[in-house]
């Protein structure tokens, strides 16, 4: 077998060269990975979103449905509310009233008292 002999200057030039020749060739295939991941990637992301999308309008529509749903109950509860002050109103009225008609009565007896008493 025959020898060669490199002289040490040599051997790390071309172990350079081979470390970047495999570099070079480890980052092409890692390039060409990711294309086709992206690919697939993207493909997924266009459906994921859809996907999402749909929940999304399918959410909004639940919220919608309770928000008339709260907004009903509200009026309801406000149109009670108005009845209820409506109802204590007329009470407060109708004593009101009577009390001035117990005033007014208690003031022609006195002047129905004063004008016999100057008479």
């Amino acid at each position: 077998m025959k020898k060669r002999q490199i002289k040490s200057g040599d051997a790390a030039i071309y172990r350079e060269e081979i470390k970047e020749a495999d570099t070079n060739r480890f980052s092409d295939i890692i390039n060409s990975n990711q294309r086709i991941k992206q690919q697939y990637y993207t493909l997924d992301i266009d459906e994921d979103i859809k996907h999402v999308e749909r929940i999304v309008a399918e959410q909004h529509q639940r919220a919608k449905q309770r928000y008339r749903i709260q907004r009903q109950n509200f009026r309801i509860q406000a149109i009670d509310l108005q009845l209820l002050l409506i109802g204590r109103l007329q009470k407060i009225v109708i004593n009101i009233k009577q009390d001035l008609l117990q005033i007014n009565d208690i003031i022609e007896r006195y002047n129905t008292m004063q004008a016999i008493e100057f008479d």
